[in-house]
C-alpha cells in the first residue's frame, strides 16, 4: 500500500494498493478514509467504479484505475488514516486490509525573521534576539545557530532558562541566531 506520510495543501496525491490474489478473482476493492468509504472498483459490476462523496475527498475519476486512486485539490480534510480493503470473489470472499496515515500540511511561505536588539555586541555581552516563522501546519521548530552550526539546547545550572546559549570564547553566556527545522527546507536566517 503507497499512502503519502504528507502532503502539501492543494496537491494531488496518488494512492495505491498493489495486491496478489494468488489466482482467485477480484471482487472489490474499497478505499477508506477513516469510517467512510469513498472508492470502490468492482470489475464485474456494470459501473466498475464508484465515487462516495466524503468531505475533503475528492478523487480524480479519470486517473484512477484499479490499483490506483488520485486525489486532487488536498485540504487539511484529507488527513487521516487512509485503508485499502482487498475483498477475493466467490467462492472464498477472503478480505485483506492494509491501514496508512497522511497528514496535510502547509509549508511556510518564507525564511524565518531574525529581530535584534542592536546590530553590535561585545565579547561576553548578553545578545538578544527573537526569531520568528511564518505560520506553518504542523508548527515550525525554531533552532538557533551559530556560524551556520546548530546550538543545543542545554540547562546550565539547574536554571529554568530553556533558551538555547553558548560560550564565547571568554567563557561568558551569549545567545544565538536561528533557522527553522521540522522537516521545512529553506535557507537559514543569519545574524
Amino acid at each position: 500500500m503507497q499512502v503519502p506520510n504528507y502532503a502539501k495543501v492543494g496537491s494531488a496525491v496518488k494512492l495505491a494498493c498493489r495486491y496478489d490474489l494468488e489466482g482467485a478473482h477480484l471482487y472489490s476493492l474499497t478505499w477508506w478514509r477513516g469510517a467512510e468509504q469513498f472508492y470502490q472498483f468492482s470489475p464485474s459490476s456494470p459501473d466498475p467504479v464508484i465515487i462516495y462523496d466524503s468531505p475533503g475527498i475528492a478523487v480524480d475519476k479519470g486517473k484512477s484505475e484499479r490499483e490506483i486512486v488520485v486525489l486532487r485539490n488536498i485540504s487539511h480534510a484529507s488527513s487521516g488514516k487512509y485503508k485499502c480493503e482487498v475483498l477475493e470473489d466467490y467462492p472464498s470472499f477472503e478480505k485483506d486490509s492494509e491501514v496508512k496515515v497522511m497528514e496535510v500540511v502547509d509549508e511556510p511561505k518564507s525564511p524565518p525573521k531574525l529581530s535584534l536588539g542592536k546590530e553590535q555586541w561585545s565579547p561576553g555581552e548578553e545578545l538578544k534576539a527573537n526569531c520568528t516563522s511564518p505560520l506553518a501546519r504542523p508548527p515550525s521548530h525554531l533552532y538557533w545557530y551559530i556560524n551556520d552550526v546548530k546550538v543545543r539546547e542545554r540547562e546550565e545550572g539547574g536554571g529554568d532558562d530553556p533558551r538555547p546559549s553558548f560560550l564565547s570564547g571568554d567563557g561568558e553566556r551569549q545567545r544565538a541566531g536561528c533557522g527553522r527545522g521540522r522537516g521545512w527546507d529553506g535557507p537559514l536566517t543569519h545574524l
